[in-house]
């Protein structure tokens, strides 16, 4: 005879592996992002083997691939992905972290900020509130070091 225990454990691993799928998918869109940054950083120009032993710093990388990525789509700003007059730090986070290849520092984010012209006053206290609600709403991923990256898989309804 089945029990109601034995449903709600069927249940409750069906969550189990709803998660662990949408985990996975999380992680394989990751990898598909880096696949397509290092086949957008193949088309940089090629460093001399001189340059092998001082690899560029990730903040560079991500500036040429912001830089390609608005090269690729024509603009005339490099830093920016947001149209020219947007002054909503939120939004511009939210499109920052999900667009980056990688997930980026707190740091690379406000600089990548400053460029966009966001002023630094802005950047101090409300950067991070508006990180924090972003995560909250599950539109970016604040990773265990601290970086921000993509907003997390949607989670199936339950």
């Amino acid at each position: 005879m089945i029990t109601s225990e034995d449903v709600e454990r069927q249940q409750s691993r069906e969550r189990e592996l709803e998660k662990a799928i949408a985990d996975a998918q999380h992680e394989l869109a990751g990898v598909r992002e880096w696949l397509r940054a290092m086949a957008i950083l193949r088309k940089l120009p090629q460093a001399a083997p001189s340059t092998l032993a001082n690899p560029t710093p990730l903040p560079d990388l991500i500036s040429a691939w912001w830089s390609h990525r608005a090269a690729d789509a024509g603009q005339a700003n490099a830093d920016t992905d947001a149209p020219p007059d947007s002054d909503n730090l939120t939004d511009a986070i939210e499109s920052i972290a999900n667009g980056s290849p990688v997930a980026i520092t707190k740091k690379e984010l406000k600089k990548t900020l400053q460029k966009r012209g966001f002023p630094a006053e802005r950047l101090e206290n409300y950067f991070y509130t508006a990180v924090n609600r972003l995560k909250k709403k599950r539109r970016i991923t604040v990773m265990s070091d601290g970086s921000v990256w993509k907003a997390p898989p949607a989670e199936s309804a339950q």
